[in-house]
């Protein structure tokens, strides 16, 4: 057995559970797939963004709240009630536990 053995191996396993899967998926009558519904994906892929340009400019804790207002009306039943604390409880959350547990080198706001 050399150094390549292993991952050799673990190659010819999943080849083989894909063969099955494929072979499997090919005699089974499923139903047709569903079109994907845009308005969840369009949100959470707006407050990925939106997270990813203000963290730095703006602070974690300023971030984390924009990024969950931004992805709330993502779901149909969306209220700002509860988008407001969830936001503001997050954002403690993430400053607790990645500024003073972990020590991370990023400002908590900056405005």
């Amino acid at each position: 057995m050399g150094p390549g053995y292993f991952p050799v191996l673990i190659a010819l396993v999943l080849a083989m559970v894909g063969l099955i899967i494929l072979f499997k998926s090919l005699r089974s009558h499923a139903a047709a797939i569903e079109r994907p519904v845009l308005r969840p994906l369009v949100f959470v892929l707006a407050a990925i963004v939106v997270f990813a340009l203000s963290i730095e400019r703006f602070g974690l804790v300023p971030a984390t709240i924009a990024a969950i207002v931004v992805a709330s009306p993502a779901s149909r039943e969306f209220r700002w009630s509860e988008t407001i604390a969830l936001a503001v409880g997050m954002a403690a959350f993430a400053a607790l536990v990645f500024i003073y547990a972990l020590s991370q080198n990023m400002p908590l706001a900056r405005f």
